[in-house]
């Protein structure tokens, strides 16, 4: 019965301005291998490069576990490598993380991200939590709709 509505949320990405640069549908797939899970965050990467070049700094909840993923890659590993991309865990994020990952992922101490906290997604979903009770059962159309008026 609830089968049309197969998007089951929405992955962006935001400059710490506090810009929405890419906005995407997370679709519901079932796929369990680890580069079909990582789909949406790999695309994004891909897309990021191709808009910005090189020297790009990424902060993702799993930074330090994606860039792994992204390294191993067949389709964009060796792409993120010649540009340089750098990931980093958002500074809440430090406290679920051991000593060593903090070191190294944790953008306090790496001089790449300045003063960057990389919590701005955090800041724009806070905004938009009201969004959820209105969009679960709509349709595609009407979801979108509410998304866009909304951002």
């Amino acid at each position: 019965m609830w089968a049309m509505f197969e998007e089951t949320g929405i992955f962006l990405v935001a400059c710490r301005h506090g810009f929405i640069l890419l906005f995407y549908d997370i679709i519901q797939s079932g796929e369990l291998q680890e580069h079909y899970r990582a789909k949406y965050p790999l695309a994004i990467t891909s897309k990021l490069i191709g808009l910005f070049g090189s020297d790009i700094a990424v902060g993702y909840d799993i930074g330090c576990a994606f860039a792994s993923t992204i390294a191993s890659s067949p389709l964009i590993g060796s792409k993120a490598k010649e540009a340089d991309v750098s990931f980093f865990v958002p500074t809440f994020h430090k406290h679920a993380h051991n000593r060593g990952c903090q070191v190294c992922w944790h953008p306090l101490y790496n001089t790449l991200a300045s003063l960057e906290d990389f919590k701005t997604r955090e800041r724009i979903f806070s905004m938009s939590n009201h969004l959820t009770s209105t969009t679960r059962f709509a349709s595609k159309f009407h979801r979108q709709q509410a998304i866009e008026e909304h951002f």
